[in-house]
């Protein structure tokens, strides 16, 4: 808290989930106390409009619904320029005059692929992490009533990115990669990504973790996996 203020930054971003909501919106209120003009955004799969906590907090200025690439760089670019209306912006919530503001929502990003990767570019370090999260695809096959998951299309990372993101990723030293999304088996380049990972990882030194669904991983598909060096 102490060193967030003392920066002082005009906005902080939180990703919300059950299992950190607690400490983020603590944190967030400690900040906002001492910095009252900041804007708190929050996103990420905990911010939803059926999320009453979070929507009727009045530290929350703006929450971000559903994917949040471009909506966020929107939004940086509206508190930047002074903006305190963010009605243009699509796939939000914001507070105006203490009342919850909902613009239409915004669509899912067809092509993945143009999503910047913060590992290639090198802003971010995996080792300051001891570890890298991925994604290989968005969406499932299945459409389960619970989750969120299945609201969103099917959309796939290329073989190319991933390949490279795997190469920095080893650069960094790191040992562990956790791929975070919920179906890792059902991409269409899964065969595909498992050979790229072989190639680079013959020595063994990276160690996976992956969602999937047990009941469709058959002898060969769980041969593949130990190959690759998936632990769990």
């Amino acid at each position: 808290i102490d060193l967030i203020i003392s920066k002082p930054p005009d906005m902080l971003g939180f990703s919300i989930y059950n299992w950190n909501s607690i400490r983020s919106l603590f944190i967030a209120e400690k900040v906002k106390k001492k910095l009252p003009n900041i804007k708190i955004v929050v996103g990420s799969s905990e911010v939803t409009l059926e999320t009453r906590y979070i929507l009727d907090n009045a530290i929350v200025d703006i929450g971000c619904l559903g994917e949040g690439e471009f909506t966020f760089v929107e939004i940086i670019k509206s508190v930047l320029n002074g903006q305190n209306d963010y009605a243009n912006i699509k796939g939000i919530f914001y507070r105006k005059l203490d009342k919850i503001i909902v613009t239409p929502p915004r669509e899912p990003t067809e092509d993945l692929n143009v999503i910047p990767s913060p590992y290639i570019l090198g802003f971010i370090n995996p080792n300051d992490y001891g570890a890298a999260w991925l994604e290989n695809m968005r969406g499932c096959p299945f459409k389960c009533t619970y989750c969120a998951h299945a609201i969103r299309p099917l959309g796939y990372f290329s073989t190319e990115r991933i390949h490279e993101e795997l190469k920095v990723i080893l650069k960094s030293g790191v040992s562990f990669i956790h791929f975070i999304n919920g179906t890792f088996i059902f991409s269409p380049n899964f065969y595909k990504i498992c050979e790229k990972i072989k190639e680079i990882n013959s020595d063994k030194k990276l160690s996976f973790f992956a969602f999937s669904y047990a009941e469709h991983i058959n002898e060969k598909i769980a041969n593949l996996l130990k190959e690759c060096n998936f632990s769990s």
